[in-house]
């Protein structure tokens, strides 16, 4: 399934959009976030990386945040695992997004 769309929540919190995206609207009738097949919420803590390194994560620049987020939109997830407390998206762009607790 594709990354199709990303919204930020509060604080770091992350939202992922993935296959066909709906209109949604608020409870006030103004226009929401899109809405997927699928939604994912990270909350704190989570890293984008690629093979080699972290690229950023919910502690780097927020101002940098939309730049890592559109690495990931309209790549297909190659894969989803969890590992304890470590979970792991992975795209076929070689690009990670990993969520740990803090």
């Amino acid at each position: 399934m594709n990354g199709r769309a990303e919204w930020r929540g509060h604080g770091s919190a992350l939202f992922l959009e993935f296959g066909e995206l709906a209109k949604a609207r608020k409870v006030n009738g103004k226009p929401g976030h899109p809405v997927g097949d699928l939604s994912l919420m990270v909350e704190w803590s989570w890293t984008v990386e690629n093979k080699n390194s972290i690229l950023g994560g919910s502690w780097s620049n927020e101002p940098g945040w939309p730049r890592l987020f559109k690495r990931l939109l309209g790549k297909r997830v190659r894969s989803a695992r969890s590992s304890g407390i470590y979970q792991k998206l992975q795209w076929d762009s070689q690009m990670d997004l990993g969520s740990f607790p803090s």
